[in-house]
């Protein structure tokens, strides 16, 4: 979340107090487009083997990234 100046910490406590898991997916910086797709479809990959059957993203509210994820 350091894009969005979110502190690792406060999206850790946001978790433990919905009682949902975190997953961190670490990305460089920069970071491309290819990396990026690449480490998500790598989690996303894990969600559904473990039986994931909902995603939350943070960003949602940026329409072309909304408009992206929705595409992917």
């Amino acid at each position: 979340m350091a894009m969005h100046s979110t502190r690792r910490s406060v999206l850790e406590s946001q978790a433990e107090a919905a009682g949902l898991p975190l997953w961190v997916v670490p990305l460089p910086w920069p970071c491309s487009n290819e990396i990026y797709e690449q480490r998500m479809a790598e989690a996303c990959r894990r969600a559904v083997d473990e039986g994931v059957e909902a995603v939350a993203f943070g960003d949602l509210f940026l329409a072309d990234v909304r408009a992206y994820r929705r595409k992917s």
